[in-house]
């Protein structure tokens, strides 16, 4: 069994975020602003913001050694230039131990919510194999996040109460 993990997720969000919701994310996921006080009615947030950020816990790593970013772009790889803001989240979280990378899915659930993104979009890594096989295969479906493990099971299962 390895003893690190990477999370990795990559998501398009819905063009119709709430004003919260952008919020939330903008000081969740790239330190702008101060604490919100307003806050997304999902399980994520039951017990208030998060204890910890990425951009508090991943700041001794060098850059480019990992990766929390929420982006609003009126340009956007697929998308329509149409005028419209366009948003996502992209998320590289080396060096957890399992049960930390597994602890990142409840907020994964959240933002599956607001995704537009349909299919494979994320995975949990072994980082000790020198291959990085997956462990876990993140997929959003019906605004949900589903997980499957490898290399035996194909099967989609919902991640919604999983956690470290």
């Amino acid at each position: 069994m390895s003893n690190h993990y990477t999370f990795t997720l990559n998501l398009k969000l819905k063009r119709n975020l709430t004003a919260t919701e952008i919020t939330v994310l903008d000081y969740i996921l790239n330190g702008n602003g101060t604490p919100p006080t307003d806050l997304p009615n999902h399980a994520f947030f039951s017990n208030g913001l998060p204890k910890y950020f990425y951009w508090q816990s991943y700041k001794e790593f060098p850059v480019g050694g990992w990766r929390s970013e929420f982006w609003q772009s009126v340009y956007s790889p697929g998308c329509a230039a149409d005028g419209q803001m366009n948003y996502g989240v992209n998320l590289y979280l080396p060096s957890h131990k399992l049960e930390g990378a597994l602890s990142e899915l409840p907020f994964a659930c959240w933002l599956a919510t607001i995704s537009s993104s349909i299919g494979y979009v994320g995975a949990i890594t072994c980082e000790d194999d020198e291959i990085g096989m997956p462990l876990l295969l993140l997929f959003v479906s019906d605004g949900q996040l589903k997980i499957s493990s490898l290399p035996d099971n194909l099967e989609l299962e919902s991640a919604e109460g999983i956690s470290g």
